[in-house]
């Protein structure tokens, strides 16, 4: 759920508070994106090769946690390689757990089970996706509207938040524009707070996960 938060609000962070346009936007992710399927992939075939798929759960969740505390540090004078290393190990540790559930399940289920306990797992991922989006908009929202007064008196919240991130500082007067700006990377902090708490979960519960060897299956699941 938090890798969800991280690429739709680490975008408008760059936007807003960094000046990039949408298409420079999304270049400034690439380094966690990047780093999200490298090492997804480089950890798929460790499992292979390895068998246990429980050690790499929990490094991911706890680097996920790592980079998510780390991205919520930043602010409107963070740098561009301290931004792109805190991408690097928050996209890791993603990369690292993202596909163990689904072998885990694999593993601990019958074959007769497999088709429905992979479709459970595809439905709680999307449904996860959908839920933590929502809970961010949420948060950013009302965080907005609360910090906007505070930063910017003069301005009408209304009218930032019509505007939106790509049109903010075409629409901000200059002289309030620092206030703004600072009200956003508040607002977007404390959105980066439930990334924290939900790694933090994530890997409470990797500690129920049984330590099975993929190398197994055949002999567990005939």
């Amino acid at each position: 759920m938090g890798f969800y938060i991280h690429v739709y609000y680490l975008p408008i962070y760059f936007q807003t508070v960094k000046g990039s346009n949408p298409e420079k936007s999304g270049l400034d992710v690439v380094a966690y994106q990047a780093s999200n399927t490298g090492t997804s992939l480089v950890v798929g075939l460790l499992v292979a090769v390895i068998g246990w798929y429980v050690p790499f759960v929990w490094f991911g969740a706890v680097a996920f946690v790592i980079g998510s505390g780390l991205l919520f540090t930043v602010d409107m004078d963070s740098h561009t390689a301290t931004l792109v290393g805190y991408q690097i190990i928050t996209g890791l540790g993603k990369g690292a757990s993202v596909q163990i559930p689904y072998v885990a399940a694999q593993v601990v289920s019958n074959k007769k089970d497999m088709s429905s306990t992979n479709a459970i797992m595809i439905f709680f991922h999307s449904i996860g996706g959908t839920l933590s989006l929502a809970v961010g908009e949420t948060i950013f929202l009302a965080s907005l509207r609360r910090n906007l007064p505070i930063e910017a008196p003069l301005v009408n919240p209304a009218a930032i938040m019509k505007a939106g991130p790509t049109n903010l500082r075409n629409t901000v007067p200059p002289d309030q524009l620092k206030g703004v700006l600072k009200a956003y990377t508040t607002s977007l902090k404390n959105t980066f707070i439930s990334p924290i708490v939900t790694g933090s979960i994530a890997f409470l519960c990797s500690l129920l996960l049984e330590w099975r060897s993929v190398k197994r299956m055949t002999v567990a699941h005939p």
